[in-house]
């Protein structure tokens, strides 16, 4: 058996195009959420059975992709990123709870990924004012990521929009 290729020692590519369209479409499930209520009853089953799946499928997906594309440029923070720091745009794309803390940290593209890759469970915000909220409602473009880290529980704020707006400049 021959292996063939040459390792180039900067992560594993991932086409531009691929990344790209799963932002796009986790984008387009928190935009279209609410058109929903709108259509016919048998049609917004679609969004009861697939919303919250897709969501965690690409928030997994697009977290990947954006640690193996800063691992690969040796990047902790995106201002690690050349030509970052000209767009004086802020890395933080939610807020950081610890269980043990009263202070709330401010969470970075790279920690949100973190925790979204590690996270016991990811909920969502949603647009119901009915309790308890129906499978399937609109959601608000929030998601809470949970888990813990060497015993301390923490619970992850995460905006939609700024993260993925930041993940654009990583990937």
């Amino acid at each position: 058996m021959t292996e063939s290729g040459i390792q180039q020692g900067h992560g594993l590519g991932i086409p531009y195009e691929y990344a790209l369209r799963d932002v796009y479409h986790l984008l387009a499930i928190f935009g279209a959420s609410p058109w929903f209520d709108s259509l016919p009853e048998g049609v917004q089953k679609l969004r009861s059975d697939f919303q919250e799946c897709e969501v965690r499928r690409l928030l997994l997906t697009i977290s990947v992709m954006v640690r193996n594309s800063m691992d690969s440029h040796g990047a902790f923070r995106l201002q690690d990123l050349v030509g970052f720091e000209e767009l004086r745009v802020t890395d933080s794309v939610g807020v950081l709870e610890l269980q043990d803390s009263s202070a709330n940290t401010s969470l970075t593209l790279r920690d949100a990924s973190n925790k979204i890759l590690h996270a016991q469970d990811i909920t969502f915000d949603y647009q119901a004012d009915k309790r308890p909220i129906p499978p399937g409602s609109a959601l608000s473009p929030r998601v809470f990521a949970y888990g813990e880290n060497k015993g301390e529980q923490w619970k992850a704020q995460i905006d939609i929009v700024k993260f993925c707006d930041l993940a654009l400049y990583v990937l």
